[in-house]
């Protein structure tokens, strides 16, 4: 069950009164889903409403790149993927593409769609060698490589030790404690 507070406030202190939660004294309402950080979070935590709003994202840029294919060239079309796809793709990855393959394939479809205009293609070309030349990860590759960057940083920051290291930096002159 995701709960919302029915009046805007930062903390959360409910409480369970007669099995209902309340909220300084207001009852909270029962919502299917809820904005939370950009990601929508649904009470099946199936990613449904998440999936369902990039899509809508995703098709109104596709729209401005099908309109652009005969306009800009393929480097410019690549930048325009970086800067206004790219982002919205991996905003919360490591949640929402764990979701079933069956509620990916539209997000799928939509990014290879986005290689075909980029690259002036039919509309039943295969996308794949246009994703290795453009170096575009596809969906699946972005969730992979934002885990292997997550479970790196994870690992490394466990075996880091908190001693000075001996090469010289700008600011060795600098005194770490004050013996004066």
């Amino acid at each position: 069950m995701i709960i919302k507070s029915t009046k805007n406030t930062s903390a959360l202190n409910s409480k369970i009164i007669d099995s209902k939660l309340n909220k300084n004294g207001r009852p909270l309402e029962d919502v299917n889903f809820t904005k939370f950080l950009g990601a929508f979070i649904d009470k099946n935590l199936n990613w449904n409403q998440h999936i369902k709003s990039l899509c809508t994202k995703l098709r109104t840029k596709s729209l401005a790149f099908h309109n652009l294919q005969n306009r800009a060239n393929k480097s410019l079309m690549e930048l325009l993927y970086t800067d206004f796809i790219l982002p919205h793709l991996l905003h919360c990855i490591e949640s929402w593409s764990a979701a079933s393959k069956s509620r990916l394939t539209k997000i799928v479809t939509i990014q290879k769609r986005l290689i075909r205009n980029i690259h002036g293609l039919d509309r039943l070309t295969h996308s794949a060698p246009y994703f290795r030349e453009s170096q575009i990860l596809t969906i699946n590759q972005l969730y992979d490589l934002r885990l292997l960057l997550i479970s790196h940083q994870n690992f490394y920051k466990n075996t880091k030790t908190n001693k000075p290291h001996a090469h010289a930096t700008r600011y060795q002159t600098l005194a770490l404690d004050n013996t004066n």
